[in-house]
């Protein structure tokens, strides 16, 4: 009898957690997103910046062509990012 209890009252309390875990995962997403990239834009915008160089081409791609790399040189390669 006590074992189904413990049992029941274990599983109340994952449902339970589950959804304010859900709710609250939700709620520090939102505020992470709309407190970072939102002022980023706004600042970026009232400072008249573009992300994406639209001059460079044309609408139907905005890929920017690279000169290929030497074969023996691998100095490029170590250091990628």
């Amino acid at each position: 009898m006590l074992k189904h209890a413990a049992r029941e009252g274990w599983q109340l309390w994952l449902a339970f957690a589950g959804r304010v875990a859900f709710w609250q995962t939700t709620l520090l997403l939102l505020l992470i997103y709309f407190l970072t990239v939102g002022p980023v834009f706004l600042l970026a915008t009232l400072a008249g910046k573009r992300f994406l160089n639209e001059s460079v081409r044309g609408p139907e791609s905005y890929w920017l062509a690279r000169p290929p790399l030497p074969l023996g040189d691998w100095q490029p390669y170590q250091k990628q990012y």
